[in-house]
């Protein structure tokens, strides 16, 4: 449903205004580092500890002094259960938008999207996984020749990926990429 929701605002955005787009648009990637957790909101144990990494893709599609952004990331990181210790790895995805208001190179704005948290035993196994909707926040800075960096804020509620375990996902990612012009 958020899937339907975000494309349709994208083929919306795409053609309502395109006598107002800006020198923002176009397709970017980006990696860097994450602090991302997923904590059991019963007895709080946290199962991906801070420190991480990931990265992604996205599409700005730039109106003049605000725009919209949608893109697609993964961040994951090692698993550290003392409950659980057939856990390996945890990772999420996000399939999100983000509305960015612009101050010259600045910009900053809400997110908000769909998550998607999958737990792993070793050998790769999926020993579960659930998705649910987060919503954040995020600043950063975009040259005119397309370099960009930038800071989110991210939290996820209420995702049930096995059994009894209830996970919240909170937590922060510095990223770093560059935009096709």
């Amino acid at each position: 449903m958020l899937a339907k929701i975000l494309l349709t605002t994208l083929a919306f955005t795409s053609f309502a205004w395109p006598a107002l787009a800006g020198d923002r648009s176009g397709w970017g990637v980006y990696g860097g580092a994450s602090g991302m957790q997923a904590t059991d909101e019963n007895s709080g144990e946290v199962y991906l500890p801070a420190g991480g990494g990931g990265g992604g893709i996205d599409y700005n599609q730039d109106k003049g002094e605000i725009s919209f952004n949608y893109s697609l990331s993964e961040t994951g990181n090692q698993a550290e259960s003392t409950t659980s210790p057939e856990l390996t790895w945890v990772k999420f995805n996000a399939l999100a938008m983000e509305i960015r208001f612009w101050a010259g190179s600045f910009f900053i704005g809400p997110r908000f999207g769909l998550y998607n948290l999958v737990l792993s035993e070793t050998g790769s196994k999926i020993s579960g996984m659930d998705q649910g909707f987060g919503y954040g926040w995020s600043t950063g800075w975009e040259t005119d020749q397309g370099w960009f960096a930038q800071f989110r804020r991210e939290q996820a509620r209420h995702l049930n990926p096995v059994g009894d375990l209830r996970l919240n996902l909170d937590g922060y990612s510095l990223l770093f990429g560059f935009r096709f012009h």
